[in-house]
């Protein structure tokens, strides 16, 4: 299978499960759940929390082994950080194709603990085939399935096509194109970018069908010529916008201290946006 159709799989799935659902109207947990029941998602929805029986008209489960059905394709973490360690041998016991990390105060934070912590979840997930969105990222929005990362979205799907490292950026671009008349085919928050990044996902919307113009918020990237070969592959095929953030020393810190992201000089951002065609 190619590394196109590995990742439009899980970028459609047929089943999610949010682990940490609450009815704290003000969490992640509970508001993830809302998302689902309200588009409505056309898969199957699995809240998970031990202290719970109902949400919003879904039976909620213990624990994601006890959900009764073999496959999970993809999970919604809301938890702590340090439980993610232990989500992940559950994720694999139910055959999980991805989970997307909304769990965040990991590297972003600037701890030599944390970033360890990322360092072990990352290489826990590899050994078990397991996909990583995140962490501290709003994960999928592809209102084809009726998958939501924010209220008020669209419900019809477009051909534009973007990935975004802020969540709040990523539902505020979504919701004021709306306003304009855009409609999206898929968007993806990506966060910190631990294991799915801005390489993959640039060569992934340059080949999705779906999608006819790909925009781009950035912080910053793992690895330069990477980054300029993957967007240098986009740009050949289709348009490219890309929204650079951390221009200033304000906006620099603010990346960092967000996503973990070194911004970067914007000169040499300038040239690279240039040189490989992209607005």
């Amino acid at each position: 299978m190619s590394e196109f159709h590995r990742l439009n799989d899980l970028f459609h799935p047929k089943s999610v499960a949010v682990v940490g659902a609450s009815l704290d109207p003000l969490s992640g947990g509970h508001n993830f759940t809302r998302f689902l029941v309200d588009y409505p998602f056309k898969g199957k929805i699995y809240p998970v929390n031990p202290n719970l029986d109902k949400i919003l008209g879904l039976k909620v489960y213990p624990n994601l082994k006890d959900v009764p059905e073999p496959n999970i394709d993809y999970v919604i973490c809301c938890i702590r950080a340090e439980r993610v360690l232990e989500l992940l041998e559950d994720c694999y016991a139910k055959n999980v194709k991805l989970i997307h990390l909304f769990t965040a105060r990991m590297k972003e934070t600037g701890k030599d603990e944390k970033a360890k912590l990322e360092y072990e979840i990352l290489k826990k997930a590899k050994s078990f085939g397991i996909r990583l969105l995140g962490p501290n990222c709003m994960g999928t929005y592809n209102p084809k399935i009726g998958l939501s990362f924010n209220h008020d979205l669209p419900r019809e799907p477009g051909f534009v096509g973007g990935f975004f490292q802020s969540g709040g950026g990523a539902g505020e671009f979504v919701r004021y194109a709306a306003l304009r008349g855009v409609r999206f085919s898929k968007v993806i928050s990506y966060g910190n970018a631990l294991d799915i990044d801005e390489f993959e996902l640039l060569r992934y919307f340059a080949q999705d069908p779906e999608t006819r113009i790909i925009a781009a918020y950035i912080e910053g990237v793992k690895d330069g010529r990477k980054f300029m070969d993957a967007l240098s592959y986009a740009t050949e095929r289709k348009p490219v916008i890309v929204l650079k953030a951390g221009r200033g020393k304000a906006g620099s810190g603010s990346a960092f201290s967000h996503t973990g992201s070194l911004a970067g000089s914007m000169e040499v951002w300038r040239a690279i946006l240039r040189q490989c065609g992209a607005v």
